[in-house]
C-alpha cells in the first residue's frame, strides 16, 4: 500500500512533514513525496505519482501570516497553494479509482480551502502532534483492515461550516472590553508588540504607560498572551494579578482561559464558576455569565465528564429569563453533544434551541449536515430550505442541491447548484460537471434549448421535439413542486415531533410509573407495560390471537362457519428519561393453524413523548427502510 505526502516546502516544516512521514512508515504503508515546486502549478511527474498511491495524506501548515490592525482579532494564516493543487487533483482521483484521501490541517489558517467533500480532516496544533499520530494510526490501520477500498462516490456536500471557534470567539469578546477606551494607535502597537515582535515585555510597558481605564481587565489579556507567546513569568504575574483583585472577574477570567489552555481543566472550570458568580451581580454582564458556563461546561467535558457537563449546563437554563439565552444555552448542550457524536442529544438540543431562535444559521447549517450524514434526508432539506431562505450561503444552496439529489428532486438540485455557483461555490459548479458527465450531457440542456430557439433568427425551422423537451421540463418542475411539498410536510411533522420531544426530554418533571405501567391500546393491538425501575426501562410481552378476514372469507367459501386466525407476538422494550422514552418495537406472526415458525411483520426503533394526562403517548417509529410512522397509544381500562 502506498501513500503520497502533500506537503509545501517552507524550511521550518521539514521536520514536522518528515516526523508524519516516518510514521506514517511504521505503519507498513510506503510514502512518496513531490518535489520543491518550481513553477506555479503541478507538473505531470507529480500528477503520475499521485495516480499511482492508494491513499493522498494533505498536510496544511501555516504559512504567511494574514496581518489585522485590531489587536484581538485572532492571528490567521494562509497555506501552500501548492498542497491545494495537489489536493484538488487527488479528489479528482478519488472519482475514477479506489483512493482515500486524509487532511492535516494546521490550527490558525484562514478559512481553509473547501476542496473537501466528506472527507477525513484532523486538525493539529504543532506543538502537539501526538494526538495527530494516535488519530493517523486509527485511520490507517482501518484502511488497512478493509484489504481493499471500498469506492466511494464524493459527496459533494460542504463539511465547512461558518461556525466561529471558540477560542475566536473570547479573543473577539475581549476586543469588545477594550476597543473604546484606546485609540487605534495604542492597539497597533500592542498588537506589533504582542503578535509580531513577540516582545511581551514592550506590550505590557505600554499598557501600563498609556492604558487607564479598566486597566486590570487589559493587564491580564495581555499577560495570557504573553505567557502564549514565550513569557512564562506572565503565569505568576496574572495569579498575583488575580489575588490583589478578587472582585475583577475579567483577570479571573482571563486566568481560567489560561488554565483551559494549559490542559488544567479543573482548575479552569472553577475559575470559569468563580468569575460567573461575580459576573451575576452586573445584570449587563448576561453575556460573560453566559461565556462562563460555556467554558466551565467545556472544561467538564475535556475533563471526560460528559454527562456532567450536560447537566451543569441544563441546570443554567432556569438562571435566564430571556429566551434568546436559553436557545444559547441549549445551542451550547447540541455543541458538546455534536463534540462526543451523541448525536440522538444533538439532535434534541438543537432542534430546541431553534424553536426558540430561529435565527441561528450556524446551528441550523451544523444541524442540517448531521442529519444528512445520518440519512435523514428529509429533515435536513427543510432545514437547508429554512436556511436558504434566510440568508444567501452558497454552501446552503449546494448542500440543499445535495438534498434534493437524495431525495428524488434532481432539477431542483440543479437549479441550486447554479445558484450556488452564481455565489462563487466552485463545490456547487464541480457538483453541476459531475451531474452532467455522469447523465452523459456534456452542456446544460436549458443552454441546448436556447441555442436552439435562437436559430429561427435565421430562418430554420424549428423541429417539435425542441418543443416538447420545453414542455417536459415545465412537466417534471411541476411534478417536483408537488413532490417537495409533500417532503416538506412529511418533515415538518418530524421536526414538529423532535421539537415536542426535545420539550419532553428538557422538562424537570419525574414521569409517574404508575400512570405508566398500565394497559394501552396500539396499532398493533393492546399491551401492559411493565418497568424496572432498577434499570429504568420497560418491556411487554404480548401474545395475540386475531382474526384474518381475507383467509376466513376463503374459507367461508366451503365451510360457512369457518374461521382463520393468526397468532401475533408483539413486543417492545424501551427506557425512559423524563417524560420521554425511546424502545424498539418488533411483531411476529403465524398462521393458527400453522406449525411453522414466527415470522417478522414489522421491526422499528421509536421516540416516545408521554402527554401530561398520561392519557395518551405519541410515537414516531422508524423502521429499516427508514421509513417514518406516527402513531398514538391510548390507555385503556379494559
Amino acid at each position: 500500500m502506498k501513500a503520497f505526502i502533500g506537503h509545501g516546502f517552507n524550511p521550518t516544516d521539514s521536520i514536522l512533514v518528515d516526523r508524519i512521514k516516518k510514521f506514517i512508515e511504521t505503519l507498513g504503508i510506503e510514502c512518496v513525496t513531490g518535489q520543491s515546486a518550481r513553477s506555479k502549478s503541478i507538473d505531470n511527474k507529480i500528477i503520475q505519482r499521485i495516480s499511482e498511491c492508494d491513499i493522498f495524506v494533505g498536510i496544511f501548515t501555516k504559512e504567511k501570516m494574514i496581518i489585522n490592525k485590531y489587536l484581538f482579532f485572532p492571528k490567521s494564516y494562509t497555506t501552500s497553494n501548492w498542497v491545494i493543487q495537489e489536493s484538488g487533483f487527488a479528489i479528482g482521483k478519488k472519482i475514477e479509482k479506489k483512493m482515500e484521501l486524509i487532511f492535516l490541517v494546521e490550527k490558525g489558517i484562514s478559512k481553509f480551502p473547501e476542496l473537501q467533500g466528506q472527507l477525513e480532516i484532523i486538525y493539529f496544533k504543532r506543538n502537539n502532534i501526538e494526538d495527530v499520530q494516535q488519530k493517523l494510526s486509527e485511520m490507517l490501520s482501518e484502511i488497512k483492515k478493509q484489504n481493499s477500498f471500498i469506492s466511494q462516490s464524493i459527496t459533494p456536500e460542504s463539511t465547512v461550516s461558518s461556525e466561529i471557534q471558540e477560542e475566536e470567539k473570547q479573543k473577539i469578546r475581549d476586543e469588545k472590553i477594550v476597543k473604546k477606551e484606546n485609540t487605534d494607535s495604542t492597539i497597533d502597537k500592542i498588537y506589533k508588540a504582542l503578535f509580531e515582535d513577540k516582545n511581551y515585555e514592550k506590550a505590557q510597558e505600554i499598557c501600563e504607560n498609556e492604558i487607564i481605564e479598566e486597566k486590570i481587565s487589559l493587564k491580564a489579556f495581555i499577560l495570557r498572551y504573553s505567557y502564549k507567546v514565550g513569557d512564562k513569568s506572565a503565569y505568576n504575574k496574572l495569579l498575583d494579578l488575580v489575588n490583589k483583585n478578587t472582585d475583577n472577574p475579567d483577570a479571573i477570567f482571563q486566568l481560567a482561559l489560561l488554565y483551559k489552555s494549559m490542559n488544567e481543566y479543573i482548575k479552569a472550570k472553577d475559575r470559569f464558576i468563580e468569575a460567573k458568580e461575580l459576573y451575576k451581580t452586573d445584570s449587563s454582564k448576561l453575556d460573560n455569565v453566559l461565556d462562563c458556563y460555556y467554558n466551565a461546561g467545556l472544561c467538564i467535558v475535556y475533563d471526560d465528564k460528559y454527562i456532567n457537563a450536560l447537566q451543569f449546563l441544563t441546570n443554567a437554563l432556569d438562571e435566564f429569563p430571556s429566551p434568546i439565552y436559553k436557545a444559547k444555552i441549549l445551542g451550547y448542550l447540541a455543541k458538546f453533544a455534536k463534540q462526543r457524536e451523541d448525536y440522538e442529544k444533538f439532535y434534541t438540543y438543537a432542534e430546541s434551541s431553534l424553536d426558540i431562535d430561529p435565527s441561528d444559521s450556524d446551528l441550523r447549517f451544523d444541524l442540517a449536515y448531521i442529519y444528512s450524514l445520518h440519512n435523514y434526508n428529509k429533515i435536513s432539506l427543510l432545514h437547508y430550505k429554512i436556511l436558504t431562505n434566510t440568508i444567501k450561503s452558497p454552501d446552503g444552496l449546494n448542500n440543499l442541491g445535495v438534498q434534493y439529489e437524495n431525495t428524488g428532486l434532481p432539477s431542483k438540485s440543479i437549479e441550486c447548484y447554479i445558484e450556488a455557483g452564481k455565489l462563487k461555490s466552485t463545490l456547487a459548479l464541480a457538483n453541476i460537471s459531475n451531474r452532467y458527465i455522469a447523465s452523459g450531457f456534456i452542456e446544460n440542456a436549458e443552454e441546448q434549448i436556447f441555442n436552439a430557439n435562437n436559430m429561427a433568427k435565421e430562418g430554420i425551422e424549428i423541429h417539435g421535439n425542441i418543443g416538447e423537451a420545453k414542455n417536459k421540463i415545465t412537466t417534471t418542475l411541476e411534478n417536483e413542486n408537488k413532490k417537495e411539498k409533500q417532503i416538506l410536510l412529511e418533515a415538518k411533522r418530524e421536526k414538529e415531533f423532535r421539537v415536542k420531544y426535545g420539550k419532553a426530554y428538557n422538562t424537570t418533571e419525574e414521569i409517574q410509573i404508575e400512570e405508566f405501567c398500565s394497559k394501552w391500546k396500539t396499532s398493533w393491538g393492546d399491551v401492559t407495560l411493565i418497568y424496572d425501575s432498577e434499570k429504568q426501562s420497560f418491556t411487554t410481552k404480548m401474545t395475540i390471537k386475531i382474526q384474518d378476514p381475507l383467509m376466513t372469507a376463503m374459507l367461508k367459501k366451503d365451510t360457512p362457519n369457518a374461521e382463520y386466525f393468526k397468532i401475533r407476538v408483539l413486543e417492545i422494550y424501551g427506557n425512559l428519561t423524563h417524560m420521554c422514552g425511546k424502545y424498539h418495537i418488533t411483531v411476529k406472526e403465524r398462521g393458527d393453524y400453522s406449525h411453522s415458525t414466527l415470522s417478522d411483520v414489522y421491526i422499528a426503533d421509536g421516540l416516545l413523548v408521554i402527554n401530561p394526562d398520561y392519557n395518551t403517548i405519541e410515537c414516531m417509529e422508524k423502521t429499516k427502510n427508514e421509513d417514518y410512522s406516527f402513531t398514538k397509544w391510548e390507555k385503556t381500562n379494559v
